[in-house]
């Protein structure tokens, strides 16, 4: 039988010490908004416009604006598939979001 490997020799742990405990509506909070800047610059990084985003998923160009103005939330498939499509390892992502400060993504 082969013997498993800890995630953590696989990919780096989270730390998540920095980020809220308590569950608040997330539209125009500084998480959510650290989310859709990063969306956006992850979409503008595959040299992509909302419009040929919007093509490549299979939805309106309204779809792509609303989510990266903060207007519509993102559930989880949602935002497997938009890694895919973008072609950015969602675990990185993740990374990126977490490990950021408001000024690193505001600033790109």
């Amino acid at each position: 039988m082969a013997k498993s490997v800890p995630a953590s020799k696989i990919r780096p742990e989270l730390d998540l010490s920095n980020w809220p405990i308590e569950i608040v509506k997330t539209l125009h909070s500084e998480q959510h908004i650290k989310f859709t800047k990063l969306i956006r610059l992850m979409r503008k990084q595959a040299q992509l416009s909302q419009v040929e985003a919007a093509a490549a998923l299979k939805v309106r160009q309204s779809f792509i604006s609303d989510i990266e103005r903060g207007e519509r939330r993102v559930d989880l498939l949602e935002f497997l598939t938009i890694c895919k499509a973008y072609g950015k390892n969602p675990f990185e992502f993740i990374l990126d979001l977490v490990n950021s400060s408001s000024n690193q993504v505001f600033n790109e």
